[in-house]
């Protein structure tokens, strides 16, 4: 009996330690393009992967960015670092990120958020 007690406790902090959860990477892409399509509110569909949040239909803003790479994070127990995701896309304010961030770009970005975590 102490050994399924012990076994049992192993399980439980594998479950709930951040470090023991394996993280499934692989869904990443699928995490951003859920979170895309239910803020924005538009069919999965209709996302257009090399487009920028504003030329999305309907147009992503600032503020809807926030809110889906806050959601990305939370869906994948990851952070992103923004400043990392301005430098890569040039962007000097938060008011430019609609302008010049792409759905790919994202994904890419989260999937190697993903990896590093």
């Amino acid at each position: 009996m102490p050994h399924l007690i012990k076994t049992i406790l192993i399980i439980i902090t594998a479950v709930t330690s951040n470090t023991a959860i394996a993280r499934d990477c692989s869904s990443s892409d699928n995490v951003v393009i859920n979170r895309v399509s239910e803020i924005l509110n538009i069919s999965k569909s209709q996302i257009v992967l090399g487009n920028n949040f504003s030329e999305q239909s309907p147009a992503g803003d600032a503020l809807d960015i926030v809110e889906i790479i806050m959601a990305i994070e939370d869906n994948l127990n990851i952070e992103i670092n923004d400043q990392e995701l301005d430098a890569r896309i040039g962007s000097t304010s938060v008011t430019e990120l609609p302008h010049k961030l792409t759905i790919k770009t994202l994904q890419q970005f989260t999937k190697e958020a993903c990896v590093r975590a």
